[in-house]
């Protein structure tokens, strides 16, 4: 194990032990990339469903006393990049902000699109302490066969939140040539022109509504709830990157981590393909836009553009700079194709 790994390592034990009144006594184990520390029997949790844990390393074990005082039952703890802690017990689930700035975010975040969106109820706010707890959903794996499901319940979900609130005090309009002018002094502006000539340049003059978005959606953060007696199927989850997009951001987001995170090429290829133009000229039809079927492939840059240049810092360009590489070893050589 590398210097950095061994600080991260210690610096995250000593975070557990630290915390140790929120979760049950036992053993607890660090998955490989140190993100998750779990209690033994949460192994085959789906919470943390796809990271590897070593068999038997006590460097990654962590033994918490059962014998303290314990404010609340957690059997997963997990660090977010963030810097916030999300504990998980059977019921609830207890986040522990790093900032003042990232309880307010959650809260505000809660407030607005809990309104348009299935969300977990927050059940408990500690201002002083900085921490929330919301209700656990009891979800179920998915498959295949829920694709139809998901898609189905994301457009119409959006739908309905964009005719809510398509009027002029909740939806600001700009141009791509807006956002390139606020991003113009970015040094580094011209290692990603290429997507830029990759766009219609009759569409850098257009005006498109820039909206409040989730910024993040992928399968990771929606929910299938598994008992679904009440009909309340998908949830949405980890709103800590939402912001203000241009109104298809979401759904691209969408195909994109499918496809960067879990390799999975069949929404791009869809969409390529002109399976989603319909319920795409809907959704412009909303803000009486147009859908040109002859401009996919640039709404789908105006998107990746948007998201490299939603935050102009170095910090941020540098977090984003394995996605643009991504993106143009993964996505161009296909959409060039079409």
């Amino acid at each position: 194990m590398n210097e950095s790994y061994n600080d991260i390592r210690k610096e995250r034990i000593s975070r557990a032990l630290e915390l140790s009144p929120y979760l049950e006594g036992g053993l607890y184990d660090f998955d490989d990339g140190l993100k998750v520390l779990c209690q033994k029997s949460q192994r085959s949790s789906l919470i943390i469903d796809g990271l590897s844990f070593h068999n038997s390393n006590p460097l990654t074990q962590v033994s918490i006393n059962n014998d303290q005082p314990k404010h609340f039952y957690g059997r997963i703890m997990w660090f977010c990049s963030s810097g916030d802690i999300k504990i998980f017990s059977d019921a609830e689930t207890l986040i522990i902000c790093c900032s003042k700035s990232n309880y307010l975010r959650k809260i505000n975040n809660y407030d607005y699109f809990s309104r348009f969106f299935q969300i977990p109820k927050l059940i408990h706010r500690d201002e002083a302490n900085n921490i929330l707890i919301e209700e656990f959903i009891d979800f179920k794996g998915k498959n295949n066969q829920d694709d139809d499901v998901i898609l189905r319940t994301i457009y119409e979900d959006y739908t309905s939140y964009f005719v809510n609130i398509n009027n002029p005090s909740t939806v600001n309009y700009k141009t791509m040539n807006n956002l390139l002018m606020v991003s113009s002094r970015i040094s580094h502006l011209e290692q990603f022109k290429y997507i830029i000539d990759l766009i219609d340049p009759s569409l850098f003059g257009l005006e498109f509504p820039f909206i409040k978005l989730h910024g993040d959606l992928w399968t990771a953060n929606l929910l299938l709830e598994k008992d679904n007696t009440n009909n309340r199927g998908l949830w949405y989850i980890d709103w800590d990157e939402s912001g203000e997009y241009i109104f298809f951001f979401d759904f691209f987001k969408f195909i994109w981590n499918e496809l960067d995170v879990n390799c999975n090429y069949t929404y791009l290829e869809k969409y390529l393909k002109g399976c989603f133009d319909c319920n795409f000229e809907n959704l412009f039809k909303i803000f009486q836009l147009e859908f040109l079927p002859e401009h996919r492939k640039s709404y789908l840059c105006m998107f990746f553009l948007n998201f490299i240049l939603d935050e102009t810092g170095m910090m941020a360009y540098k977090a984003k700079h394995q996605e643009i590489v991504d993106f143009r070893t993964k996505v161009v050589p296909l959409i060039q194709d079409f």
